[in-house]
């Protein structure tokens, strides 16, 4: 993929050299769990909700806004401050401040980039495979499983009836589409966006975690 300029800055320097995989998945789909295997077998740091954190301090934002505002297309509900009401009367418009969602995910791409210039990581959303693009030892993966096993997984792990998990698994994944498109500028979860895709209804939890720890090995030609 060409390494076009994008708002979140310049892609990852392409003689970077700590790996990173990066785990983009559907709702229900065991994405985040293959993620931690996939981190113990390599011995190398894990992320996902820390870099909310890191990203929200970065951003001078209090966590809990920081949440609201996380893997969410970007949306007028989220401005910071309103748009200049009387502007089209002719009267001096108000600054519009950066959208809280568009704020967030400036700072979630810098620490991003931080953290593979400086260690081995699995980074699971929060569009780190676009981010990243050029970096020369990432590995792009995407979890998804059939219906039954997310509905299956989401009463096991989650606590939830199937009729909640199933409007669930639809809201957020919209949501996390919506995010990545507005942001990546392709398709989320399309074969064209990564590297691997794996089902994690076929292989598992485990399975999934040994093909992706096994890929990684696998240089570029």
């Amino acid at each position: 993929m060409e390494n076009a300029p994008h708002p979140s800055g310049e892609p990852a320097p392409a003689s970077a050299a700590h790996r990173v995989i990066t785990i983009g998945r559907q709702y229900g789909s065991g994405g985040r769990e293959i993620g931690r295997r996939v981190a113990a077998a390599l011995g190398c740091a894990f992320y996902d909700s820390e870099l909310l954190t890191l990203a929200a301090q970065r951003a001078g934002l209090h966590p809990d806004v920081a949440a609201k505002a996380e893997e969410r297309p970007t949306n007028g509900l989220l401005y910071t401050a309103p748009l200049g009401i009387g502007a089209a009367r002719g009267a001096a418009a108000v600054p519009v401040q950066q959208p809280l969602t568009e704020r967030l995910f400036f700072a979630q791409s810098a620490v991003i980039r931080q953290l593979a210039e400086t260690e081995d990581c699995v980074i699971i959303g929060r569009c780190a495979d676009y981010v990243l693009r050029g970096h020369e030892n990432l590995l792009s993966v995407f979890v998804y499983a059939d219906p039954e096993t997310r509905l299956d997984r989401c009463e096991r792990y989650y606590g939830i009836d199937r009729a909640t998990a199933h409007a669930r698994i639809r809201q957020i994944d919209k949501r996390r589409a919506g995010y990545y498109t507005c942001f990546a500028d392709q398709p989320w979860g399309s074969a064209e966006s990564y590297d691997l895709l794996l089902d994690c209804g076929r292989f598992g939890v485990d399975g999934c975690a040994d093909i992706i720890v096994r890929a990684s090995g696998i240089a570029r030609p």
